[in-house]
């Protein structure tokens, strides 16, 4: 997952008078970013040189027309997204187009405030063909605003293989029927943990051996919540007052919001109704999942708090002070390069009524409405998401795609850490989002509440709970933000 940033306000009246001037900054300074051109992949059943127009049921289902061009018109095909090294990546494989449509220039615009610019260029209508998107970032903002096109039209007209994508994936990018965009990365959010085997070890303390459970969202039968909370309370260790060990950690670990969606499911119970319309976190089971782990930071004090977790402060884990973290699958790869003085291994989340289940986060690419070439434009991204580029990217330390076919190949299968991450992902849960599309304001209001609660300012749990539940509720019965800032 790419961790997209957030800064400033601004209003729908400040994004269309900045507009203009904003994308032409962005522009420049996108081009010199892009990093050097990687070698060309191919996609999945490729088309011919500028495509006729799908069919007159394109019309008819609200997607995009496009008037196929002559194969002597120059375009370009500009697509944003955002400036981390893979993703960079993805925009230099689209660039194989070119190869076959020498007519197209394929640019891959990489923005620093990707959330922000793309909302100033789709309100000022200089966005380009094709958005990069994040499922809990401001992917459904921008879907319910309009800003992305009917994708349904374009995958029956290219043939695109939309079933031989996971089906939580699928399911994440369909609304009303229609389907949004073109989903290639996936992850269950903090839906396991890493812990520090040497640790364990020298504790006495038995590693759960990989026995799975058989229910649809398997865990190990030997690795409960209470067998969780068991470890952390024998590997925190003092000093007089001072903690010099932690046995569990959360805060500095994880994102506190995106862990709440895989605990709370694991047990038994859900953050919101499946419309996400409704905050169901008062309900016993969302209140026994809060409660296990204010235990954890507040009554046994086997967890790290904020201020033992100050920004820019040291990996705790790598230091060898955690004996148990969460963990997602992006995070594997630097996992790997930074925690080498010990050994470790990952194990899926506690096991509870729900099963060790998660919440499957998305990253996709979608055409935009307003695109002057969608058919070259799906093209571009049918090369940016096809298997082969997964494959690549993933080599690169990124998450592993959306195809089904990537999760039972022999590099997920061969690999003890990333195979444990991956029966988690095969059988968790799909997303769930608020249905007005403020994600991201009701993930920011989440956090500082949780932040306060975990760290022992609200003594009355019960009470903290049901207000949590009640502001975040207030956020969720708001309209929908447009392409305004939330």
């Amino acid at each position: 997952m790419v961790e997209v940033q957030r800064s400033g306000t601004v209003t729908r009246r400040s994004v269309l008078r900045t507009a203009v001037a904003a994308v032409t900054s962005i522009a420049g300074a996108g081009l010199l970013a892009a990093c050097g051109q990687s070698a060309p992949l191919s996609a999945t059943a490729p088309r011919p040189a500028n495509p006729a127009p799908t069919s007159a049921a394109a019309t008819a289902a609200g997607g995009p027309v496009a008037t196929a061009a002559p194969s002597t018109e120059k375009f370009t095909i500009r697509i944003s997204g955002a400036n981390d090294q893979r993703s960079l990546a993805r925009g230099d494989l689209g660039k194989a187009y070119t190869k076959d449509h020498p007519n197209v220039t394929v640019v891959y615009e990489p923005l620093a405030d990707l959330y922000q610019k793309q909302l100033i260029m789709a309100a000022g209508g200089t966005a380009g063909e094709a958005y990069q998107g994040f499922s809990i970032n401001q992917y459904q903002q921008m879907m319910l605003a309009g800003v992305y096109a009917d994708h349904t039209p374009l995958i029956k007209g290219h043939n695109f293989n939309f079933s031989d994508l996971l089906e939580q994936a699928q399911a994440g990018v369909q609304y009303k029927g229609k389907i949004w965009a073109i989903p290639y990365e996936n992850h269950a959010g903090y839906s396991s943990i890493f812990i520090n085997k040497t640790m364990f070890e020298k504790e006495g303390i038995p590693v759960p051996k990989l026995d799975w459970t058989d229910d649809p969202h398997p865990g190990l039968k030997s690795w409960s919540f209470d067998d969780i909370r068991s470890a952390a309370l024998q590997l925190t260790k003092r000093q007089g007052s001072k903690i010099t060990q932690w046995g569990f950690q959360e805060i500095g670990a994880a994102n506190l919001w995106s862990y709440q969606w895989c605990i709370i499911r694991s047990f038994g119970g859900d953050f919101m109704n499946k419309d996400g319309t409704k905050m169901t976190l008062d309900t016993p089971e969302a209140r026994d999942a809060i409660k296990w782990q204010v235990q954890l930071h507040q009554q046994d004090k086997v967890a790290p708090l904020p201020a033992d977790t100050p920004s820019g402060g040291p990996d705790l884990f790598a230091t060898g002070r955690i004996g148990i973290r969460l963990a997602a699958s992006f995070q594997v790869a630097a996992a790997k390069q930074k925690y080498k003085d010990f050994e470790w291994i990952a194990l899926p989340g506690g096991h509870g009524k729900g099963g060790s289940d998660g919440l499957l986060e998305f990253n996709s690419f979608s055409v935009l409405a307003s695109a002057k070439h969608p058919d070259d434009t799906f093209e571009v991204i049918k090369i940016m998401t096809s298997p082969d580029a997964s494959r690549k990217i993933r080599e690169m330390g990124g998450n592993n795609g959306s195809w089904k076919e990537l999760w039972s190949d022999q590099w997920v299968t061969s690999d003890p850490v990333f195979s444990v991450f991956a029966k988690t992902i095969m059988h968790s849960s799909g997303l769930l989002q608020p249905a007005n599309g403020r994600c991201n304001e009701q993930g920011d209001m989440a956090r500082q509440l949780l932040n306060q609660i975990l760290a022992g300012e609200r003594t009355d749990v019960d009470q903290a709970i049901t207000d949590m539940n009640t502001k975040l509720q207030a956020i969720v019965d708001k309209p929908a933000p447009g392409l305004s800032t939330q």
